[in-house]
């Protein structure tokens, strides 16, 4: 069972990890009403699928007159056999670095796997076809926590942002995989702020500003 965006990122915040702040809208009204608060915003299409920028249904824009736009225009729009019948609105993020991560589940391996890149903002298979060499993947176990001091031994040094502060934020990760019986959690971009900001709210952090969250169909039931 694949969720929407904005079904997914409570689940981030239920730990702490930092998403940006936004709303939904099902009317371009709406949408350029939670954007005269926001300021700046990104206008999301909302399908439970992916390349939605591809499609054209991301966009920034830099005023409520532009999020009245953007959001008439992805409303009418149809992505991967979707209806396009909400947005997300979300303020800008200021970005130094984009990442990717992903807790998966691995046939191979029989076992939920961590994917982790410091090539982030693209699909997992293009990192895994161009960049091999910055995906980390570390196979985990189910029955217990995960390693903190397994994966910081083998992530990138990070402009901005300690290994610790990087692997704490897998181990949350994985906390939210197994308490809600998923099948695939992602997070692309998870972004690095920059060291300094304009307001110095979200300096030097990491943010999610996207997730795909999947459900085991089969945990349904255990999972209102």
């Amino acid at each position: 069972m694949n969720f929407e965006e904005h079904a997914a990122k409570p689940l981030l915040r239920s730990l702490g990890i930092k998403t940006p702040k936004g709303s939904v809208a099902t009317t371009p009204e709406e949408a350029k009403k939670i954007s005269v608060s926001l300021g700046p915003a990104v206008i999301k299409a909302q399908v439970p699928t992916g390349k939605r920028g591809k499609a054209g249904g991301i966009t920034l824009v830099d005023n409520p007159d532009q999020a009245f736009d953007q959001a008439k225009r992805i409303l009418n729009m149809r992505i991967g056999g979707h209806k396009v019948e909400k947005v997300l609105v979300e303020e800008q993020i200021p970005i130094a670095t984009e990442l990717y991560l992903a807790i998966i589940n691995d046939a191979k391996d029989h076992s939920p796997v961590l994917l982790f890149s410091s090539e982030g903002g693209i699909d997992i298979e293009e990192i895994a076809a161009n960049h091999p060499d910055k995906l980390i993947r570390q196979v985990l176990d189910i029955r217990g926590e995960l390693d903190i001091e397994q994966i910081i031994e083998k992530l990138p040094v990070i402009d901005g942002v300690p290994p610790e502060h990087v692997a704490d934020f897998c181990s949350k990760l994985y906390q939210i995989y197994r308490n809600n019986d998923a099948e695939l959690l992602e997070i692309n971009p998870l972004v690095v702020t920059p060291t300094l900001t304009a307001d110095n709210v979200h300096s030097g952090k990491l943010v999610a500003l996207d997730c795909k969250f999947t459900l085991d169909d089969s945990a349904a039931k255990r999972q209102p």
